[in-house]
């Protein structure tokens, strides 16, 4: 048995990163996966979550970290049997300490992932729920990772501080030489707003390929369900909240190569949301669309339905100057009438390298090109005809007197 590890995290609090650590693991073992939820966060809200009470445990994961009590405490010796296949290492607000407790020791940024060690071969996927923060505990995280889940609101802010969390991943890989493969999944997503849609497109071009294409609704059952100490796949089955946190795991799974599943699993994808709107049983739709979701699994209900209000297809012009993207730069260009759009530059020698065509009803062409540090002049070409990139400002004019667009990657 090949276990994958999976750490969610995100040092912006608030953005769905505890809920989603609860309810992908209880998803990934209502589809009959063996799991281990690691609750790595001092706030031990995975614990809460799951119906435990931290203040009553005697050992907890601080323990594994430090040996100055009990000796040396594997994880097998605090961890908590929750639900069927899923099981928890639990976290007291004593696990704070750690950082001060640690200080100075050799080896100390891998202990997590040397205590998983003796637990591989029982688990298929260990789910490791990060704080919000970037100290030693997520690094701990991310050195014994094979995948990060990075959840991410559809908020500015939200947005604006994920580049420290990938820089960090990017340090991991090269000190601790690990390779981590990043996925991001938009959560607590009103698709009701313009601004969630707005900077839902905006995250999307960020993490291009790296993005999910399940999205996670604003659901109030998801809430309750916290409240309540369990996992959505024992509060409501019925709810959107479980489709869509079924919908991820099934996602994760295969993403992570685990295994095949059935090529009918059906997912509700970004585009798709962004042109119909959930709706509830207290609102009133005008105009209704039946959304099918088949998670591939005997204990799941097949065919759950959900009713959603469809709303006005929106075009909205969108910043698509170049930006920074995970494996690069990403050059975008706004078009609902073009055929074919590339991209010519000096970092390939002028020769056009076609864009990625948009998906279903969006208009925006896009690809990650892989640049060095340095300063690099470029056309987009639309249909056979070149020209400069009308989001950017940056221009100069070549030798031969003629205008081109110019970024410069530092």
């Amino acid at each position: 048995m090949t276990v994958k590890i999976i750490a969610v995290a995100n040092q912006k609090g608030g953005v769905g990163k505890t809920t989603t650590s609860i309810n992908l693991s209880a998803c990934l073992s209502f589809l009959g996966k063996k799991v281990l939820l690691i609750d790595l966060d001092p706030q031990a809200h995975s614990s809460i979550g799951l119906g435990i009470n931290p203040e009553e445990l005697e050992k907890s994961l601080f323990d594994v970290f430090d040996d100055s009590q009990y000796g040396d405490v594997g994880l097998n010796d605090v961890l908590v049997k929750s639900y069927r296949n899923l099981d928890l290492v639990p976290a007291q607000v004593i696990l704070s300490a750690i950082e001060q407790k640690l200080s100075g020791q050799a080896g100390r940024e891998s202990k997590l992932s040397d205590k998983i060690k003796s637990l591989k071969n029982a688990y298929d996927y260990i789910v490791i729920d990060c704080p919000p923060s970037l100290g030693l505990l997520t690094f701990n995280a991310l050195s014994a990772a094979d995948e990060v889940l990075v959840p991410v609101e559809p908020s500015f802010f939200a947005f604006h501080g994920l580049k420290k969390l990938l820089e960090t991943i990017t340090l991991v890989r090269e000190v601790v030489k690990h390779t981590i493969t990043v996925h991001a999944v938009l959560t607590i997503f009103d698709v009701r707003t313009k601004h969630a849609r707005d900077i839902g497109r905006i995250i999307q071009n960020f993490f291009s390929d790296n993005i999910l294409s399940v999205i996670i609704r604003k659901n109030i059952k998801l809430q309750e369900a916290a409240r309540a100490g369990k996992p959505i796949t024992e509060y409501d089955k019925n709810s959107i909240g479980f489709k869509d946190y079924m919908n991820l795991a099934v996602e994760m799974i295969k993403r992570c190569g685990k295994e095949e599943l059935p090529a009918d699993t059906s997912t509700l994808t970004f585009q798709e949301l962004l042109s119909a709107s959930e709706k509830t049983s207290e609102e009133v739709g005008k105009e209704q669309v039946e959304v099918n979701v088949e998670p591939s699994s005997d204990n799941v209900a097949v065919g759950v339905k959900e009713t959603v209000q469809t709303l006005p297809e929106v075009k909205v012009k969108i910043d698509c100057s170049p930006r920074v993207a995970v494996g690069g730069i990403l050059f975008s260009f706004q078009s609902q009438d073009a055929e074919t759009v590339a991209v010519a530059g000096d970092f390939n020698n002028w020769r056009p390298e076609k864009l990625n065509t948009p998906c279903l009803n969006e208009d925006v062409w896009t690809k990650v090109v892989p640049l060095c540090t340095g300063k690099y002049n470029y056309k987009y070409i639309v249909d056979s005809m070149w020209g400069v990139d009308p989001d950017n400002i940056n221009r100069e004019l070549n030798s031969f007197g003629v205008e081109n667009s110019v970024i410069e990657v530092s």
